[in-house]
């Protein structure tokens, strides 16, 4: 309870008070930990917990699996997977889409690769993981073999599936794949959906289809704050600033909040059309918003 309220002092401290720990407290405390960005104590306890002869199960190997693929520790990840075999849980999906996650994460991705191929029966977490594995590392062109891979072999794809196949369309600046993928999300009723949405934005702008990008940004039911930045980013990207500049005022007249990275933009626009007006108008909302410090924008 005081782990999810936000005090994880408090959790720590009832915690060690406990005379008896079962798995739950452990998985909980440990959960705990990575939920606040905690991620080497979260690691601690675990090995902790291992010296108590503690008994593991799938949620724990979760938890400190994606403690390793935060904290990018390779060799602490490789003795869980040794743990892991050991007690049986190598064959569940979502521990191996985890394992791979995380050896991809740990810049490891021969290690992702080696145990996305040993996988008889794959679904759709497994061949996310590895589709996401090599966007990560920037293989945008593998990413889409194992994808195209995927639909061979008729697995259905997910919403996360879709948004992972789309950066490595950004990534390749593969426009003609990116909208077989769009046409395909269409099909598969995802199209609506606000994550892909803002995904597939993103993907034409980087393809140099920037109409392509503002029509899906126009046909989009719900818009936030990631929707409004990434064509902001898309027009300024492109050096066509006027654009990008009445996207901004739209979002102004919309009522939506810019942050850092929408300034960041829009101040690169204004470059790109030599305004010294704009520049400064824009600089007054900096201030007003309390960002001049940041760097990004100071950039």
């Amino acid at each position: 309870m005081y782990a999810k309220c936000g005090s994880i002092v408090l959790a720590r401290k009832v915690f060690d008070k406990m005379i008896k720990r079962d798995v739950i407290s452990w998985t909980a405390m440990i959960g705990g930990y990575s939920q606040h960005g905690q991620v080497e104590e979260a690691l601690k306890l675990f090995w902790q917990m291992q010296q108590e002869s503690v008994k593991l199960d799938k949620i724990i190997f979760l938890c400190v699996l994606k403690a390793c693929a935060n904290l990018m520790a390779l060799e602490q990840g490789k003795r869980i997977h040794a743990l892991i075999i050991k007690s049986g849980f190598e064959s569940d999906a979502y521990v191996r889409s985890a394992l791979i996650d995380m050896y991809a994460k740990c810049q490891s991705i021969h290690h992702a690769c080696q145990m996305f191929n040993a996988v008889c029966n794959r679904d759709v977490v497994s061949w996310t993981a590895m589709i996401a594995g090599y966007v990560q590392h920037g293989h945008g062109e593998n990413a889409l073999k194992i994808f195209w891979q995927m639909q061979r072999e008729s697995v259905k794809p997910d919403k996360v599936t879709f948004v992972s196949v789309l950066k490595a369309c950004a990534c390749a600046a593969a426009l003609k794949h990116g909208k077989q993928i769009h046409a395909y999300a269409i099909k598969s009723g995802f199209e609506l959906d606000i994550t892909v949405g803002n995904t597939l934005i993103d993907m034409y702008a980087k393809c140099g289809s920037i109409e392509h990008a503002h029509e899906v940004f126009n046909k989009m039911l719900e818009r936030n704050l990631v929707s409004w930045n990434v064509m902001i980013c898309g027009y300024a990207q492109l050096r066509r600033g006027e654009e990008s500049l009445k996207i901004f005022l739209q979002m102004q007249q919309q009522r939506m909040e810019p942050d850092v990275v929408t300034f960041a933009s829009v101040l690169k626009a204004c470059t790109a059309v030599a305004s010294l007006q704009q520049g400064k108008n824009i600089h007054s909302l900096i201030n007003k918003g309390g960002f001049e410090s940041d760097v990004f924008v100071g950039s």
